[in-house]
């Protein structure tokens, strides 16, 4: 077992107070014009029109929200990407941001398409550094040169990888100290479609008619990340709504130590196509080592990578697990019941009324036939897989009330009022109702403006607030969250200093939504604020294990900010302690 005594407490920060509520909501939104903070994600840029998303059948959106401190005053800044490039914003403290974007150094038209943000230190020198995952261009990693100004050195470091990509996550995968990086990878499906292409008599009538059936596209030698030009020669027009999905390996990279990456995916054993939406690392079965929960979109099940300590990963999905998503985008692991034990949480497009899911209804059930090793047990809402001990997990999804949030994205787990329970957190919407039964009939009429027409699919957000016993209440509307929109990341870190947790929500067509926590202000409970310092490989502390004990329970975290989807939270952690007056233990 790894052992955590190179990871020192940095800074602890205790608050008690009385357990009082107020008649003020939870959370106030802060808007633009008093935050400054402005950044608006539109579609249309760069000519990517509604209608060509439509033709397409599948976009995914780059709403992704890092917290952290890059310019190094002690305030968490914030960083937003969308297809246009990224927003960078500076901390000027008492809830006012500055623009700063054109001040970082690079030029915003070469960071666009931009996907998922991480804020990592990987040349250990003290600063937070920014990789940005593109979509079908190359990442981008942008090292800080301490003074807030960037430069992109993701080919120096052969982390310039060019495909769909939707996040990154580091981690010390192999216990030497070295932070080492996982690439989330969507599919090649959008360059093909974009490109208005399709397989000709060279590949043979059997692959088109499997293709006009609904399997994959014929999968092109696994060692190449892109078509060669004579495979794009034998390629010519076809109808892009018979095109069916095909997904791509994630990729691993094991961190050299000399700023170096070397691509270890296959030898690892991370082997499997994925449509990956989403990545999160925590120690899943509790052996002491990092594993990996993937979430992926439909024709590909979730992977759980366990780690085998000898820089393999076993995919454990269907011994751990009875079912999962279908459409699974967001997700995040945490310990919700206070059992020291760690549990997963993903997000799907159930609709959460009657009338929805019948206008949606479609292929809602077991996927299996669309996975190619028929063995999975897809359904489309969200999983909350309680971890039952003995790499055993049950999904409580409709016990629990979060089965069915609509089209949801991000997912965070955290205790968000202070009173010594984990709440949950969804972001709802999406660019277009394609599941709509009456656009699929009508499919054939887009070029008569039908999709233009469509607009947004607009959902509220939703919180559940726990009560005890994972018995959780909707309280979107009355903790001030349920503002409507199409959220795509979100992130949590404490803003202002106070000891709670803030969000910063990425929204298509609409400006971020920044939320202040009033939990402090209205004494809700008592918390203890850690951050971490590491070695020099590991600056941060990425893996630290925190187990609390404090007014008879007890509390487990595990420090790894990338959460959710596409979005990276704050350094500092923060704890709910709930009515708690004294805290007998803390081991890091």
């Amino acid at each position: 077992m790894r052992s955590f005594a190179r990871w020192w407490l940095l800074v602890v920060v205790v608050l008690f107070s009385a357990h009082h509520m107020q008649a003020q909501k939870l959370f106030t939104r802060i808007l633009p014009q008093e935050s400054g903070i402005s950044f608006r994600h539109k579609l249309q840029e760069l000519g990517v029109s509604k209608d060509s998303l439509g033709r397409i059948n599948s976009m995914v959106p780059g709403c992704g929200v890092a917290i952290g401190d890059f310019t190094g005053d002690g305030r968490p800044d914030v960083v937003l990407s969308s297809f246009s490039g990224l927003g960078f914003y500076r901390n000027e403290g008492n809830w006012k941001f500055t623009d700063i974007t054109s001040k970082i150094g690079y030029p915003k038209d070469s960071l666009e398409f931009s996907m998922g943000l991480n804020l990592v230190d990987i040349d250990a020198d003290g600063d937070l550094d920014l990789f940005v995952a593109r979509w079908q261009n190359r990442c981008r990693f942008l090292i800080n040169d301490g003074k807030g100004r960037f430069t992109d050195k993701a080919a120096e470091y052969g982390l310039d990888f060019h495909d769909e990509t939707v996040n990154s996550v580091f981690f010390d995968y192999d216990g030497d100290s070295k932070l080492d990086c996982y690439l989330v990878v969507y599919s090649n499906y959008y360059s093909l479609v974009t490109n208005n292409i399709r397989t000709d008599s060279a590949v043979g009538a059997e692959s088109a008619r499997k293709q006009r059936e609904g399997s994959t596209i014929p999968k092109f030698d696994a060692q190449r990340e892109t078509l060669t030009p004579e495979q794009m020669r034998k390629l010519n027009d076809f109808n892009p709504s018979e095109l069916r999905h095909s997904g791509h390996k994630d990729k691993l990279y094991k961190n050299l130590g000399d700023g170096q990456f070397r691509d270890v995916t296959y030898e690892s054993w991370i082997n499997d196509d994925g449509m990956g939406l989403s990545a999160t690392v925590a120690d899943i079965n509790l052996d002491g080592l990092p594993d990996i929960y993937v979430a992926n979109d439909f024709n590909s099940s979730d992977l759980i990578y366990l780690n085998n300590g000898d820089g393999t990963f076993a995919e454990s999905m269907n011994r751990m697990t009875r079912r999962a998503s279908v459409f699974s985008m967001g997700s995040d692991i945490a310990d919700l019941n206070g059992d020291g034990l760690p549990d997963i949480v993903t997000t799907d497009m159930l609709p959460d009324n009657h009338f929805r899911r019948i206008l949606n209804a479609g292929s809602n059930g077991d996927m299996s036939i669309h996975n190619p090793t028929y063995d999975s047990n897809q359904v489309s809402r969200n999983m909350v897989q309680l971890n039952r001990g003995y790499n055993q997990f049950s999904d409580i999804g409709y016990m629990t009330g979060m089965a069915a949030t609509d089209w949801s994205w991000a997912c965070l787990i955290n205790d968000f009022d202070l009173d010594g329970l984990a709440d949950v957190f969804i972001g709802n919407g999406y660019t277009s109702d394609l599941s709509n039964q009456d656009y699929i009939y009508n499919l054939n009429m887009r070029q008569q403006g039908i999709i233009p027409k469509m607009g947004f699919l607009t959902e509220p957000n939703c919180m559940f607030r726990q009560t005890g016993n994972l018995n959780f209440t909707s309280v979107g509307s009355e903790w001030g969250v349920a503002d409507t929109s199409t959220t795509f990341g979100t992130a949590y870190g404490d803003l202002d200093g106070d000891g709670d947790l803030d969000l910063v929500v990425a929204n298509m067509d609409t400006v971020a939504f920044v939320y202040r926590n009033n939990a402090v202000e209205q004494q809700r409970g008592a918390f203890l604020c850690l951050t971490f310092k590491g070695s020099n490989g590991n600056v941060g502390g990425l893996g630290a294990k925190v187990r609390v004990v404090a007014g008879g329970a007890s509390f487990y975290r595990e420090n790894y900010p990338i959460r959710g989807y596409q979005s990276r939270m704050d350094d500092k952690m923060s704890i709910g302690l709930g009515a708690a007056t004294i805290i007998d233990s803390v081991i890091v």
